[in-house]
């Protein structure tokens, strides 16, 4: 008899399947937007004013990483970032740990909140709508690939250049480990960058 009802219970289910998926996708993007209000009002974040591709720009004034600055005992320095169709390429240069890659990573983070509908970490924001983020940060070293460090870097490297295109967003940390190479921010402007 138990197996009964629940052979009925599951039929009954099923018969509404769609309207449960329905209502449970809805609940979800319910809790995503409320948890979005709350992190923003609790921190006090700034709507990022989003502008179309083709201006191409991320223009963050005193950015934070919202992971790090929750997670430091002392205050999070924060940072500007300005990326703009005349300085598409950003190199940046700096003393072990002083910040380079948590840097890189918060405005890949930026960007994506933003994309997404969240108030950031930031004094202002104008950030310009994106296709992809592409990302590149430090080679984990191992036997098990028969290929140098500085060999796997290029080959990670020509992959995402690959699936770069015009409106991207690419930030390459630790290029080439060991030679002296500073991480970088790249907006791609030219569909051919990769040939």
């Amino acid at each position: 008899m138990e197996a009964e009802f629940a052979a009925d219970l599951e039929d009954s289910i099923l018969d509404c399947d769609r309207e449960l998926r329905n209502t449970c996708n809805a609940l979800a993007d319910l809790d995503c937007i409320l948890s979005f209000a709350d992190v923003a009002a609790d921190l006090g974040y700034v709507r990022p004013v989003m502008v179309p591709a083709a201006e191409q720009c991320i223009w963050i004034q005193g950015g934070a990483h919202p992971l790090q600055e929750l997670l430091l005992e002392r205050e999070f320095v924060r940072n500007d970032a300005y990326v703009d169709s005349t300085s598409l390429v950003n190199i940046i240069t700096g003393p072990n740990f002083s910040g380079k890659s948590c840097y890189a990573r918060q405005v890949g983070i930026l960007t994506f909140m933003s994309h997404i509908g969240c108030f950031i970490p930031c004094e202002a924001a104008r950030i310009s709508v994106v296709d992809s983020i592409l990302a590149q940060f430090s080679t984990v070293e191992t036997c098990a690939v028969p290929q140098s460090s500085f060999q796997v870097d290029l080959t990670r490297m020509a992959s995402l250049f690959r699936k770069a295109r015009k409106h991207s967003l690419v930030l390459i940390d630790e290029f080439g480990k060991g030679t002296e190479w500073s991480p970088f921010l790249l907006c791609v402007q030219d569909e051919n960058v990769s040939r």
